[in-house]
């Protein structure tokens, strides 16, 4: 139940961010949003409070901040590999939250936060209790080196049952 919670978490939390903001035509990977959902995914699952998620969050943040040039031909072996290294670090900025580190304020609207650097606004309504927004892209991926946060959570051995 637990895990089926973290995966949700996830997903929610990936679909809204990519509905917010599309960063592969600013330069930018998807795994900048799979930072995020992993982060909060993982502390739910961990059992942190809502501040520690938020510092995990933070933490996860600004350390993975991809670049789309890993889908340019020729595609080299790290677009494989990205979403379970991202995953993994979420991972580990979810150990240092929980151990009472703290991340950077501001990643989106701050100097030199995320609204700056993708010149948009990202306005998620995280209050809105109706269903996961659909749109173009958003979904599992076929594909398993497109990133999306369940992908990861099973690459980072948190999907997988406990024996």
């Amino acid at each position: 139940m637990r895990t089926s919670l973290a995966l949700a978490v996830a997903y929610e939390v990936q679909c809204r961010l990519t509905a917010a903001v599309s960063v592969m035509p600013k330069g930018f990977n998807h795994s900048t949003q799979l930072a995020m959902s992993m982060a909060a995914s993982t502390g739910r699952l961990f059992g942190l409070s809502p501040g520690e998620i938020a510092q995990a969050i933070a933490i996860a943040t600004v350390d993975n901040v991809s670049l789309a040039c890993m889908h340019v031909e020729p595609v080299s072996q790290w677009k494989g590999f990205s979403p379970g290294m991202t995953g993994m670090r979420a991972v580990y900025a979810v150990s240092l939250a929980k151990r009472g580190f703290t991340g950077p304020r501001g990643r989106f609207e701050g100097p030199k936060g995320l609204e700056l650097i993708f010149a948009q606004s990202i306005q998620v309504d995280w209050e809105d209790r109706i269903s996961v927004p659909q749109g173009p892209g958003l979904g599992f991926a076929p594909d398993p080196s497109v990133i999306f946060a369940p992908n990861s959570m099973h690459r980072s051995g948190l999907g997988r049952p406990r024996p």
